[in-house]
């Protein structure tokens, strides 16, 4: 058995126990912690008995599901912990209706394998932290839980145990939501409105969508409410479509996730973390036109399977960051042309880049060598040069 019990700022003498456990149990002003170590000469009453004492607050279980939810029930605990239940402790979970004051339930990893996700956790009105991810559930969200208005943290992360259509109508309750993931969910029934709904959620900071089944990406959304987002993942999902613009629209998003799709365009990507490493999600979009991430935070190689794209790009800015390595010349692009790399720990010589070039931007690198000779006859477009502060 796996037990765990944290109390904060308590002071307690057991005159019933001998020394050594009062010196397991004893507490001044700081956190203890009950574990399996000391199961073997503690009986499950006396710990019990202990924590009551100590007022414990928080409690957690491995492989004693249904002891942890009965003892919690009892003490009134605000956090609760289950880890290894087999699915015939899912009938003890009702108990749980008796912690009024619950704040914190974790049933993450478990295997509730033929039960659905209980309505009755709709009615835990204080909690704030609810994960249920891998928890093997079957059949789909409970509408109640949309009860939960003091959620802050949402955790569904492959909690079913097969993909069932979800809808999204229960989200709209919970208004103080500021982290959800509901990785591996099958939205395809709330294709046409799902952005909408997360929209509302004013003080989202973290939205986690990888592979929720869904083809395509709403190109416009003119009423874009993420005032607070910023971490965004929406990987494999597939996408095969333009990128939308609205993503660079997010002014306070500071990590996006778009790899393992197929998305065409352009993307703009200024003052942002994308790094430190060079995005790998670039990998996979052929039909590039224009690719800007300026200040993107990124301290990296740009790696060489970039260079050997077949892009033809109208822009290419990568400038304020901290990219390094020597640059080929093996990218196409189209007129008129931008190219700035300034602000870079780029090396090697100048190149001459492309016929089609127009703005070329090359300070505060590392490159060396001299001018080349010929530059006016391979890039005779060019009307701006910058290459300040290189060797």
């Amino acid at each position: 058995m796996m037990i765990f019990a944290d109390y904060e700022y308590c002071s307690i003498n057991y005159h019933s126990m001998n020394r050594s456990k009062r010196h397991l149990l004893k507490s001044s002003f700081m956190k203890i912690t009950i574990c399996a170590q000391i199961s073997a000469f503690l009986t499950y009453s006396t710990l019990v008995q202990a924590a009551k004492r100590l007022g414990g607050k928080h409690f957690s279980s491995s492989n004693k599901a249904l002891e942890t939810l009965q003892v919690s029930s009892h003490l009134g605990w605000v956090k609760i912990v289950v880890a290894g239940a087999e699915s015939a402790a899912i009938t003890e979970l009702p108990s749980l209706l008796q912690l009024k004051d619950l704040e914190y339930l974790d049933l993450s990893m478990n295997n509730f394998t033929g039960f659905q996700v209980p309505e009755f956790i709709g009615s835990l009105k204080e909690l704030r932290y609810l994960n249920l991810s891998g928890s093997f559930f079957s059949g789909t969200i409970p509408q109640t839980l949309g009860n939960l208005s003091n959620l802050l943290y949402l955790d569904l992360n492959n909690f079913l145990d097969q993909s069932n259509q979800i809808d999204l109508e229960w989200l709209s309750g919970l208004s103080s939501l500021v982290y959800f993931n509901l990785g591996g969910a099958d939205l395809s029934k709330a294709g046409a409105y799902w952005l909408e709904v997360f929209n509302k959620l004013h003080y989202l900071i973290e939205l986690h969508l990888p592979n929720f089944n869904l083809s395509s990406l709403l190109l416009s959304f003119p009423s874009l409410n993420f005032a607070s987002l910023q971490v965004l993942d929406l990987s494999n999902n597939g996408f095969n479509s333009t990128i939308p613009h609205w993503l660079f629209n997010i002014a306070s998003l500071l990590s996006l996730d778009l790899s393992s799709n197929d998305l065409r365009g352009f993307i703009k990507l200024r003052s942002c973390q994308l790094g430190p490493k060079f995005s790998t999600w670039l990998r996979n979009q052929t039909e590039l036109r224009t690719l800007v991430l300026n200040k993107a935070r990124i301290s990296d190689t740009i790696s060489d399977w970039f260079w050997q794209l077949s892009l033809t790009l109208d822009e290419l800015d990568v400038a304020y960051n901290e990219l390094r390595g020597r640059v080929p010349n093996s990218l196409g692009f189209n007129f008129p042309a931008k190219v700035d790399l300034s602000f870079n720990n780029f090396e090697g010589r100048l190149l001459l880049w492309s016929f089609n070039v127009t703005k070329l931007y090359l300070r505060d690198n590392s490159f060396s060598g001299l001018i080349p000779n010929d530059i006016g006859q391979n890039l005779p477009f060019l009307t701006d040069l910058g290459i300040s502060f290189n060797f």
